[in-house]
């Protein structure tokens, strides 16, 4: 028979994960710092903090935020019919009513995903960043209030782990609640410490530790329909009391994992911001230097000798210096010989490195003003055959669940 799950084994389970995600969380650490600095995973910034400090060369993050837009608008574009359903059968798809049928289902749920109230374009678009960045995506799919509501996880909140046939089998997601919002939510099976901070006017806004905890079941009773016997199992638990809040399960995992592409047995995806990190790095380096190259050259350093100048040095426009009398000491200004112009060319050929990783030489339309509008659309797609091994399996992982489950 099989054990039941308790809160200790839980946690454990759950610290093996994050321990062995400890490296990913460093390099994707390096990777937010010089693309995408909106997102956190090894240090906490205060909300509304400027995170952009060591992003001196903006190629990185724009080629990014161009990858995420293309896949955005040739894959999942609302304005566009960017699916169809269709049937296996080939004589059912020649009858004429289930061809109707089938079309009218797809309007249906075309306007489904064009509808603002279930946050399907704002999640996606975050979602082809997280892809294009970080190689790996999560999205919640859940309803509420009648209707299916899509959102975007926080990577580094989440934690995988996947089977020998590389399913994702297990997901664990770390996150804090005010604790008069936890007793709200799980009423009674909360611990007595933080009933007692709820009920306290100063200190009902604590931050409690919740871990979410989804699973495959391996043992069930599929002749029950209640939650504990469900495929997939779902229990919240109170980190630091070690006590399950709630037991729950799912027909199908309510999260969808997807992955930019993903080197044999390991359990999160890479990205074509993590292949070039190291060549960002080294533009963002030249470009520092360049800036104070440039600098040097505009505004050198002077040179004066020493007790030939009276008063205060002013380097300001239109400023006088009162020099002694007698002196052919003048301040000079210090000519370097710095080249500004020769870093420039070594920084654009790094730069088209990058602009080729994120496929942006393969997206960008030519500049020519006599272009048809299916010309255009000709143009992206042959751009995205490029990327077409990585698309499979973001059709496969993202698109496909998407497209079944909202079905």
């Amino acid at each position: 028979m099989e054990k039941k799950l308790e809160a200790a084994d839980i946690i454990a389970q759950f610290e093996r994960a994050k321990s062995d995600r400890s490296n990913w969380d460093n390099h994707w650490q390096d990777v937010a710092d010089f693309v995408l600095p909106s997102r956190e995973f090894t240090k906490v910034s205060s909300r509304g903090t400027q995170r952009r400090l060591k992003i001196f060369n903006s190629t990185a993050p724009e080629a990014a935020l161009s990858l995420a837009s293309a896949l955005e608008s040739m894959l999942f574009n609302t304005s566009i019919r960017w699916f169809s359903l269709g049937t296996e059968d080939e004589s059912l798809s020649r009858d004429f009513a289930m061809r109707d049928w089938l079309y009218d289902t797809t309007t249906r749920m075309l306007s489904y995903f064009d509808n603002t109230n279930t946050n399907f374009s704002t999640t996606l678009h975050e979602i082809a960043l997280d892809l294009v960045t970080f190689g790996t995506g999560i999205m919640l799919l859940q309803e509420r209030d009648g209707l299916l509501k899509y959102q975007s996880r926080q990577l580094a909140n989440m934690y995988l782990a996947t089977s020998d046939s590389d399913d994702v089998t297990d997901i664990f997601r770390e996150f804090e609640m005010p604790a008069w919002e936890v007793v709200d939510m799980f009423g009674d099976a909360v611990s007595e410490k933080v009933r007692k901070q709820a009920a306290d006017p100063r200190k009902h806004d604590k931050k409690v530790k919740i871990i979410h905890f989804i699973y495959m079941r391996k043992k069930r009773d599929v002749f029950k329909k209640d939650g504990t016997n469900k495929k997939w199992g779902s229990m919240y638990i109170e980190k630091d009391a070690k006590s399950i809040l709630r037991e729950g399960g799912f027909d199908e995992n309510p999260y969808i994992v997807s992955r930019w592409s993903r080197a044999s047995e390991e359990v999160y995806g890479r990205s074509p911001a993590m292949t070039v990190l190291p060549t960002i790095r080294v533009v963002n380096t030249m470009a520092r230097t360049m800036i104070e190259a440039s600098e040097l050259a505009v505004r050198p350093p002077l040179m004066i000798g020493a007790g030939t100048v009276e008063g205060p040095i002013r380097t300001a426009p239109g400023s006088i210096l009162y020099v002694r009398q007698g002196t052919r000491d003048y301040p000079q200004p210090l000519n370097s010989g710095v080249r500004p112009d020769m870093g420039i060319k070594l920084m654009q050929a790094e730069e088209e490195k990058i602009q080729q990783a994120f496929f942006a030489d393969r997206l960008k339309l030519p500049e020519n003003d006599r272009m048809t509008a299916t010309e255009i659309v000709e143009r992206r797609q042959q751009g995205l055959l490029a990327v077409s091994p990585v698309l499979s399996r973001i059709y496969a992982e993202l698109l496909n669940p998407l497209i079944e489950r909202t079905y």
